[in-house]
């Protein structure tokens, strides 16, 4: 139970200092037309829209099932 509530604490720390930092983000990257960067670009917006959001939500839900007597 301890792991997913530090999980999410750590989730939430991370948004909070992703949206916070100056600098963050694509927008303040030094070159966006590099190879490597268009290569990347699925790969980094299937983490941030799919891998981030199932993450949550399959701790969430394990905390509830620790949590829902049986």
């Amino acid at each position: 139970m301890a792991w997913n509530v530090i999980r999410l604490i750590d989730f939430v720390v991370g948004i909070a200092i992703s949206r916070t930092m100056p600098g963050s983000g694509p927008a303040h990257m030094i070159s966006l037309n590099t190879p490597l960067i268009r290569a990347f670009k699925p790969t980094i917006y299937g983490i941030v829209t799919w891998g981030v959001p199932v993450s949550i939500i399959v701790h969430v839900l394990s905390l509830w099932q620790l949590l829902t007597p049986r």
